[in-house]
C-alpha cells in the first residue's frame, strides 16, 4: 500500500514539476530544507525521555497548538516534545514561539521520508492537528505501534466527500487513528462516516483555537507595539488581518473614505502571505498613499504616518489588540475560504468578513446568531458597514463585547483534548533514589 501511494506522489510531482520549479525561482517557496524534506531528518532526541511528535501544518495550526504545548511541558516535563511544520511561516513561527520543544521540517509524505523520521524520533504518541491525513505517516507509525491522535479534527463537506470517493485506498491508513477529537458534533459525524467500524474512539472536545485566543487586550505584545506605532489613548485604529489579492486594493479605495469621515483614524494592514509584502507595499506607494512597513520601525522614529504595513509574520494577533474595529481577509472576492475572526473577537473586537468564510463556518454561523460580527456580499456594503462603526463607535464596541463573551464562554478544548492524551502517555518515569543502608555494628 505505501509503495502505491509512493507511485502516486512521484507521478503527481513529475506532473507537476515545472509549476514548483516556477514558484521556487519567483518566491523561494518549497526550497528550504528540501533534502529533510524528501529524505526525512529529525533533530537529535534525548534517549532517556519519552517523545512526543507534533505536526501543525502551518502558521494556524502552529499557533492553535501553543497552549497544548505549554501543558504538556507544564504537566509531563519528563517528556521531549517535538514540532514538526510544513511551510516556512510555519516552522519559524514554532522556532520563536514554541521555546517549550524542538521544532523541524516535517517531511514528505513518502514511505522512506516518513519512516526514516520516525525511526529518528521514536515516538511514544503523534499527534496530528486539524486534520493531516497522510497515508504513508498513518501507515508507517500504525506499523511501529505508535498511538495516533488527531486534535482539534475538523472535516468540512467537501473534504469528506474526497475522503470517501478514495476509501477504499485509505481504509487502513484512516484506521490506524486511535482517537479523535472533533471541534464540533458535526464534524464527528463525519469522521464516524468515515471511520465506519473501526474501534476508534471520537470525542467532541470544541475547537482549540478558542483556547489559544488572549481576551486580554493590554497584553504585552500589544502595548509594546502601541509604544512603537505611537498610538495615544484616543487614538482609533482600523485593522485589516489576513488580506489577500484583491482585498488591499478594495480596502484601499474604502480607507480614503474612512478617512474623509475621520481623520485622526490610523490604518494597520496585515496582509496573510509573506511573499506578497513587498507587493502591498507598491500599492500603496501607486496609491500615493504614504505607509510605514513594521519591519523597518526601530522606536526612534520621530513621527508616523497614519497607514502602516504590517509586513512582519507571527504579529497579527498582538495587532488586533490595537483595533477598534476590523476585517477579517481572505473572505471577499477572493473565494479563499476566509481566515480566523476568533483572534479578534476574543479582544472584543468588532469585526466583518465578506461571503468566503467556509474555513470558520461553525464560528462565523455562532457569531452572527449572536450578533457578534458583521459579513458583507459586496466591497460597497464592506464600505458601508465600515464607515457606519467609524461615525457610530458605541453600537461597534457593543458588537465587540458580544463576540468576545461568546469566545470565553468557548474556551476549555485544551482541557478535553489534554483529558483523553495523557492516557495514550507512557508512565512518568521516577528513577529510584539510592538508599544507603546502615552497615551493623
Amino acid at each position: 500500500m505505501q509503495r502505491l501511494f509512493d507511485a502516486a506522489y512521484l507521478s503527481a510531482l513529475t506532473l507537476t514539476f515545472p509549476y514548483w520549479l516556477y514558484q521556487s525561482s519567483r518566491t523561494g517557496k518549497y526550497r528550504r530544507d528540501m533534502s529533510d524534506r524528501l529524505f526525512g531528518h529529525a533533530p537529535p532526541v534525548d534517549q532517556t525521555r519519552s517523545r512526543v511528535w507534533l505536526h501543525a501544518v502551518s502558521l494556524g495550526e502552529v499557533l492553535m497548538t501553543r497552549p497544548l504545548v505549554e501543558r504538556i511541558h507544564r504537566d509531563r516535563p519528563d517528556l521531549q516534545l517535538l514540532v514538526s511544520s510544513t511551510t516556512d511561516t510555519g516552522l519559524s513561527v514554532a522556532r520563536e514561539r514554541l521555546t517549550d520543544a524542538t521544532s523541524f521540517r516535517a517531511p514528505l509524505d513518502f514511505s522512506w521520508a516518513v519512516g526514516h523520521t520516525l525511526d529518528q524520533i521514536s515516538p511514544s504518541l503523534l499527534v496530528l492537528a486539524e486534520l493531516e491525513l497522510w497515508p504513508n505517516l498513518l501507515l508507517a507509525a500504525h506499523e511501529r505501534n505508535v498511538p495516533i491522535c488527531v486534535v482539534n479534527a475538523r472535516i468540512s463537506e467537501r473534504s469528506f466527500r474526497g475522503y470517501k470517493r478514495f476509501r477504499p485506498v485509505l481504509r487502513r491508513a484512516i484506521e490506524s487513528v486511535a482517537w479523535w477529537g472533533a471541534q464540533s458534533e458535526e464534524y464527528a459525524d463525519r469522521i464516524r462516516r468515515l471511520v465506519g467500524d473501526s474501534p476508534t474512539e471520537i470525542v467532541v472536545t470544541g475547537s482549540m483555537k478558542y483556547d489559544g485566543a488572549t481576551t486580554e487586550k493590554n497584553n504585552s505584545r500589544t502595548n509594546s507595539l502601541r509604544k512603537l506605532f505611537q498610538l495615544n489613548p484616543n487614538d482609533r485604529v482600523f485593522v485589516a488581518g489576513s488580506t489577500m489579492a484583491p482585498e488591499e486594493q478594495i480596502l484601499i479605495d474604502i480607507w480614503r473614505e474612512l478617512k474623509s469621515a475621520d481623520p485622526k483614524l490610523k490604518f494597520i494592514l496585515v496582509p496573510r502571505h509573506p511573499e506578497r509584502f513587498d507587493e502591498v507595499a507598491s500599492l500603496f506607494h501607486r496609491e500615493n498613499i504614504t505607509c510605514v512597513r513594521r519591519s523597518c520601525l526601530h522606536g526612534s522614529e520621530s513621527s508616523l504616518p497614519d497607514v502602516i504595513l504590517g509586513d512582519t509574520v507571527g504579529e497579527l494577533a498582538a495587532v488586533w489588540g490595537l483595533a477598534d474595529f476590523g476585517y477579517v481577509g481572505g473572505s471577499l472576492e477572493c473565494k479563499r475560504g476566509g481566515q480566523s475572526m476568533i483572534e479578534p473577537a476574543a479582544l472584543g473586537v468588532p469585526v466583518c468578513f465578506g461571503p468566503s468564510t467556509a474555513n470558520f463556518r461553525v464560528t462565523v454561523e455562532q457569531l452572527l446568531l449572536r450578533q457578534a460580527a458583521r459579513q458583507v456580499g459586496s466591497r460597497q456594503e464592506l464600505g458601508q458597514q465600515l464607515l457606519q462603526w467609524v461615525k457610530n463607535p458605541k453600537e461597534a464596541a457593543i458588537i465587540g463585547e458580544r463576540a468576545q463573551e461568546f469566545i470565553r464562554g468557548q474556551q476549555g478544548a485544551i482541557n478535553r483534548t489534554w483529558d483523553a492524551l495523557v492516557k495514550r502517555l507512557p508512565a512518568i518515569h521516577r528513577p529510584l533514589r539510592h538508599v544507603q543502608r546502615a552497615i551493623p555494628a
